[in-house]
């Protein structure tokens, strides 16, 4: 017959002991006994709450503080145990060195950790701590446990207790069991706690405790199985909603669901330090390109390119993110395409200003050196006002037209406020003053887009018709002139029409220049 694996056995009672409540369920606490309590002492306190077949406490002696009878009737079950109680101890107060002959600084260390530990559980349990706080109860109290856990005599004060207990069941390797799997074991109530509340958080503070790496490791998986879980159940209902052709509940799905819970994911478990991670991370961005490119309804394009967007995010692999930023280069060419097909629709009504501001937005955001270069073509026909809904013209006015044509409204309204002012008898100083106070509005007028981009696209020869209106103007001032009132009504009559005649003749002038 086989020696029992007494070891094996500590280690699976020591894990499976470690939950969130390992203090607050303690026996020893439950009981009100200390951790170094003979066989006696514990049969004679068990006498004094003996439970009675109806559930209830003996009156002789109170229960401990928030204990049911049913809990202690299963505390004191667990301190007949000679394993379960060895871990018991473990996890509670040892006091003042007693037959043990331990260094009070042992005793010390264990109790601090025990401390600090038993706090920040209790402070979880109640959801109050938070923030810098949170991190430094979690760092003190792994802290502690690690600067007591290392040291031999606390194994040796262990091993002494476990003698003490004087039971056949255990022996030297009991300990060693113990002490084998006790780092994963001071990690097991942080873990369930983040199983449970999926608390990405709680997940990093695992990174604390100065473990072995690989124990951190396994933990923070553990921790994250959940999550990862939810999300493998995610990307599963989004290939299911594409397979059946459901492209908008998929994109749905994909943007409320899927995008959130990835990037929990991410915060949980790293992809670049989680193989795991980073390979759910790469199928969910391959499923939000696939129903990206279910979307093809023009309705749909700004999901298109939200989808499109997270996808090349969450990628891992090289290959799969170059080929989500290529069909993302497509997505936003087909779309652009047909925002200059509505730019174009736009200046068949007449709406010059309209166009060119849209196509400036739209070269703003384009990346692509073929939309760019496209772009830039139509602007620049748009601003010689020989923008066409087809190619672009074989012939072309030379560069400088549009300077002259500039230069020539400048001049025809400095040179229609001098016959204004002469017409109206001003003196040559008041009539050089004024020409200058004015001079800067021609300026402005050639330069806005609504003198380039609309007025100057008008007919040639309505800018003919309105321009010859300036000599009729300032005629009207010579002959009816006259004085008062009469005469400031038709010298800003004349003058009016001298500023509109600045619209159309600079297509007069490109007109002659082509």
């Amino acid at each position: 017959m086989s020696a029992p694996d007494r070891a094996g056995s500590a280690s699976r009672r020591l894990l499976a002991a470690a939950g969130p409540e390992v203090y607050l369920r303690n026996p020893f606490r439950v009981t009100g006994l200390p951790t170094d309590a003979a066989a006696k002492v514990l049969r004679q306190r068990r006498q004094l709450l003996q439970l009675r077949p109806d559930g209830a406490a003996d009156a002789r002696l109170p229960l401990p503080e928030t204990a049911t009878p049913q809990q202690v009737k299963a505390a004191f079950e667990v301190l007949e145990q000679p394993e379960q109680r060895l871990i018991a101890e473990l996890f509670w107060w040892w006091g003042e060195p007693g037959e043990c002959g331990c260094p009070v600084e042992i005793h010390q260390a264990h109790d601090d950790a025990i401390r600090a530990h038993a706090e920040i559980l209790d402070l979880e349990a109640a959801l109050a701590v938070r923030g810098e706080d949170r991190v430094d109860r979690w760092t003190d109290a792994a802290d502690a446990w690690l600067d007591a856990v290392e040291q031999d005599a606390f194994w040796r004060h262990l091993a002494h207790r476990m003698r003490a207990l004087r039971d056949r069941r255990l022996d030297e390797s009991t300990v060693d069991g113990l002490r084998a799997v006790i780092g994963q074991a001071l990690l097991e109530p942080q873990v369930a706690l983040a199983r449970t509340r999926q608390e990405p958080v709680l997940m990093e503070l695992l990174e604390v405790w100065d473990l072995d790496g690989d124990l951190v490791y396994d933990a923070r998986l553990r921790a994250a199985e959940p999550v990862l879980d939810r999300t493998k159940a995610l990307t599963s209902a989004l290939r299911e909603q594409l397979d059946r052709g459901h492209s908008g509940a998929a994109a749905e799905l994909a943007l409320n669901e899927l995008v959130p819970m990835v990037d929990l994911l991410e915060r949980a478990v790293p992809a670049d330090r989680f193989r795991r991670a980073a390979r759910v991370r790469d199928q969910a961005a391959v499923l939000l390109n696939n129903s990206a490119l279910a979307l093809d309804d023009d309705r749909n394009q700004r999901q298109a390119r939200q989808l499109l967007e997270h996808a090349i995010r969450l990628a891992i692999d090289p290959d799969t993110r170059r080929r989500i930023e290529e069909n993302q280069q497509a997505q936003v060419s087909e779309s652009l395409h047909g925002q200059i097909e509505a730019a174009i629709t736009l200046v068949k009504v007449g709406n010059h200003l309209g166009a060119v501001k849209r196509l400036r937005e739209l070269r703003a955001k384009a990346v692509a050196p073929g939309d760019i270069a496209l772009l830039e073509s139509l602007l620049a026909q748009l601003g010689r006002s020989w923008f066409t809904a087809g190619p672009a013209p074989v012939r072309r006015p030379p560069r400088s037209a549009g300077w002259l044509a500039q230069a020539a409204v400048c001049l025809w309204f400095v040179a229609g406020l001098t016959w204004i002012g002469a017409a109206l008898g001003m003196a040559s100083r008041d009539l050089g003053i004024a020409t200058a106070l004015v001079s800067v509005l021609p300026v402005t007028v050639v330069q806005a887009d609504w003198f380039r981009y609309g007025p100057m696209a008008s007919w040639s020869r309505v800018g003919a018709v309105v321009t010859g209106l300036v000599p009729v103007g300032v005629v009207l001032a010579v002959l009816w002139g006259g004085q008062g009132p009469a005469m400031l009504l038709t010298a800003l009559g004349a003058f009016l029409l001298a500023l509109v005649a600045t619209v159309p003749l600079g297509q007069i002038v490109l007109s002659v220049m082509d």
